[in-house]
């Protein structure tokens, strides 16, 4: 994946080696290479949580990068006219579930509940993943009464951001999970 280095936002740069929306998208998508990677419980905890602050904090990133015709052209591709961040998050939510346990995640792990818009019917559990030759620790989810795979959550949520920011011109190659 090459990120597209000619649109850099004139901004503070306060963030460790994150300029941009694509940026951190990367980030993402090296959180979830990690957590894929990793064998122990508290690391693979840390590149969980990690990638939920990434993928949720996303909708504030590409919002703030957002020309406004590239934000004309988001909105044609959710369906929905997007001229707040209040209005992008809420159409990513629907666009994609994924991100909406990212962001209750994201938003617990910071504030230790979700008080706006919270969803009671999110909650992690840890796992023993006997499909690899040696075990390993896994987070699962449970979203609406049912439980799956963590990574099926995040990958999920790559994708959306990726087709996204592909149908803006932010990202100069396609997504390829390298796990399939």
């Amino acid at each position: 994946m090459r990120i597209r280095p000619d649109k850099f936002p004139e901004r503070l740069r306060q963030s460790f080696g994150v300029s941009t929306a694509a940026g951190l998208f990367g980030k993402a998508h090296r959180e979830l290479t990690a957590y894929r990677e990793s064998n122990d419980m508290l690391r693979t905890a840390d590149h969980a949580f990690n990638f939920c602050v990434s993928a949720w904090q996303l909708v504030d990133w590409v919002f703030k990068d957002m020309s406004d015709q590239e934000r004309e052209h988001v909105g044609d591709y959710l369906g929905k006219p997007i001229k707040t961040q209040t209005e992008l998050a809420i159409a990513v939510q629907k666009a994609c579930p994924s991100l909406k346990i990212c962001r209750v995640i994201a938003t617990a792990g910071k504030h230790v509940t979700v008080d706006y818009y919270p969803d009671r019917t999110i909650s992690t559990a840890l796992h023993l993943d006997g499909s690899h030759p040696h075990y390993k620790v896994r987070w699962s989810l449970t979203y609406a009464g049912e439980i799956c795979d963590a990574v099926e959550i995040f990958e999920n949520a790559l994708k959306f951001w990726d087709g996204l920011l592909r149908r803006i011109g932010w990202l100069e190659a396609i997504f390829v999970d390298s796990q399939n």
